[in-house]
C-alpha cells in the first residue's frame, strides 16, 4: 500500500467545504437581494393599487358630470324650443297689432271724411271752470244773456274763457 500523498483526498473535502460555503455566501446575498427587491415591488404593487383606485373614484365623477350636463342639455333645448315658439307668438301679435292700428287709421280716416266740417265759430257750451262739465240745455241761456250755469257757483263771479 501506499502510504503516499493523496491529493484526491486532502483536496476533494476541501473543495467541498468550499462549494457549500460559496453557496451559502450566494444564498444569503441573494436573499438579501430579494428581500430588497420584494419590499420594492411591494410598494410599487401598493401605488398601482392607489392608483386604480383613485381612478376609479374620477370615473365616478366624470359619470355624474357627464349625467348632470345631459340633464343641462336637455332643460337648454326645452328653452330654445319655448323660446322659438313664444318668438312667433310675438310675432304674430306684432302683425295682428299692427292690423288693428291700420283698421283704426282707416276708420277714423273715414269718419272724418264722412263728417261735416265743423264750424269755427260754434263751440260746445262749457262752464269755465271745469270744461268737462256741460251746461244743460235748459240752461244754456238763462236770461242773462251769458252761457255760465247757474247751478256753477265758482263762475257766477267772473265770465267763463272761450265761450261766445
Amino acid at each position: 500500500m501506499k502510504t503516499g500523498f493523496r491529493p484526491a483526498r486532502f483536496f476533494v473535502p476541501i473543495a467541498m467545504v468550499m462549494a457549500v460555503s460559496a453557496g451559502a455566501l450566494l444564498a444569503q446575498g441573494r436573499t438579501e437581494e430579494t428581500a430588497g427587491s420584494l419590499a420594492a415591488l411591494t410598494a410599487e404593487v401598493r401605488q398601482l393599487r392607489l392608483a386604480v383606485e383613485e381612478s376609479a373614484r374620477r370615473q365616478t365623477q366624470t359619470q355624474a358630470i357627464s349625467i348632470y350636463l345631459a340633464a343641462q342639455q336637455s332643460r337648454m333645448v326645452q328653452l330654445s324650443t319655448r323660446l322659438d315658439a313664444v318668438r312667433k307668438e310675438l310675432g304674430a301679435a306684432e302683425a295682428a297689432s299692427a292690423q288693428f292700428v291700420s283698421i283704426a287709421t282707416n276708420m277714423a280716416g273715414d269718419l272724418t271724411q264722412s263728417m261735416p266740417p265743423r264750424s269755427a265759430t260754434r263751440r260746445p257750451a262749457y262752464c269755465g271752470c271745469s270744461k268737462t262739465r256741460r251746461l244743460p240745455p235748459s240752461s244754456a241761456n238763462n236770461g242773462s244773456g251769458s252761457r255760465r250755469p247757474s247751478w256753477c257757483k265758482r263762475c257766477r263771479s267772473k265770465k267763463p274763457a272761450g265761450v261766445i
